[in-house]
């Protein structure tokens, strides 16, 4: 999930791995949650898209991102 510094005007992305999939995982982030595995890439290329964020302050093409909601 990518947040934006001011909301506002820019939206809360989410990663996009396969739009057709169907299910959900369990996340844990503090507390465990189910997400839709449409939001989940392969760790290649989540990698590399932090990589290239540190590197050069905006997202990059290794990941598809969305705002939508599943």
């Amino acid at each position: 999930m990518f947040v934006p510094a001011d909301e506002e005007v820019d939206p809360v992305l989410y990663s996009l791995g396969n739009p057709e999939i169907e299910g959900s995982v369990r996340f844990f982030v503090g507390n465990a949650s189910l997400i839709s595995r449409k939001y989940l890439v392969p760790r290649d290329r989540a990698i590399a898209s932090i990589r290239f964020w540190f590197e050069k302050n905006e997202l990059g093409e290794e990941v598809k991102w969305t705002s939508a909601i599943f």
